[in-house]
């Protein structure tokens, strides 16, 4: 069982009310620290579950995770110490495990850059509280974001059944990954291409024209371009996820000229053969994507 917790908005904060329809499954009350704890719960596939968790309940008190969005603070662990237990109350309750939650904070109305760092010092706090003994994913939405906007609006509508639920359990999952991660990620969807296509180039060097066919057709099959364009659409879903300040420079490098000259050439042996007979340009492409990815790694 997949579960995603969302919550409302815990900086000037909004009324868990405003989300209350008729097409929640149920709605439950527990209490945690002496605080206590309202949510909503929609089983939205066999497998996957979302509820929406009243951020005013953990804003306050002995639970009030706004303590721990500053990373140089005094010890906050009893903070921790008691966002973990309701964590472990409310899986208790809901029957999940901990390790396929994704806990999703909305912090207020700060800009995109403003919740990923609040989120990366909490992540940091848990950490150092739990001795890194958590295996859930925490991560962030907010209304600047036009997806979670419009999420946000389907839930307080109660129009479940426009709700992906393995559409936004991949969104968050990305987004709960850490920048690093994403950028690695990013880059290793291309490192296989120009892994193969820096051998056929080697081959052709070496004038066996063959050989070199029958790697491209291993590689490839015929459909080179059309594995270029796949590894663009999945390089732009992670590529979402990243912060609006940290996209632009590598969107512009998929509309570059010499990585369009690579797809159509790809397109067949001859192509190919062409491409690759003086020049690897998908290679010059890569170092530059790899250099992209490593000056947004160092910002």
């Amino acid at each position: 069982m997949k579960v995603i917790i969302f919550t409302t908005r815990l900086i000037d904060s909004d009324d868990i009310n405003d989300y209350k329809n008729n097409n929640w499954d149920k709605d439950k009350t527990i209490e945690v620290c002496g605080r206590e704890i309202q949510y909503f719960i929609k089983c939205l596939t066999n497998n996957g579950k979302l509820i929406l968790l009243d951020g005013t309940s953990i804003a306050g008190g002995n639970i009030d995770i706004t303590e721990l969005k500053e990373g140089n603070q005094n010890n906050k662990c009893e903070i921790v110490k008691c966002f973990l237990e309701m964590l472990k109350e409310i899986a208790k309750e809901e029957n999940f495990d901990l390790q396929d939650l994704i806990f999703v904070i909305h912090w207020g109305r700060e800009p995109r850059d403003k919740s990923e760092k609040y989120t990366e010092n909490f992540r940091k706090w848990i950490k150092k509280c739990s001795n890194n003994d958590t295996d859930f994913l925490v991560t962030y939405w907010t209304t600047q974001i036009g997806e979670d906007r419009q999420l946000i609006e389907k839930l307080k509508k109660g129009n479940f059944d426009e709700i992906n639920f393995q559409e936004i359990l991949q969104r968050y999952q990305n987004r709960a990954k850490n920048l690093t991660e994403l950028l690695h990620r990013i880059a290793y969807l291309f490192l296989p291409l120009d892994i193969d296509l820096q051998g056929i180039s080697e081959v052709l060097k070496r004038e066996d024209k063959t050989q070199a066919k029958e790697y491209y057709k291993e590689a490839f099959g015929n459909n080179g371009k059309g594995i270029v364009q796949n590894k663009i659409k999945e390089a732009e879903k992670l590529i979402k996820e990243l912060p609006d300040d940290k996209r632009n420079d590598i969107f512009k490098l998929f509309k570059d000229d010499e990585l369009e000259r690579v797809k159509k050439s790809l397109e067949n042996w001859e192509g190919t053969k062409q491409l690759l007979q003086k020049e690897n340009p998908f290679h010059s492409w890569f170092c530059k994507l790899m250099k992209c990815l490593k000056n947004l790694g160092e910002e």
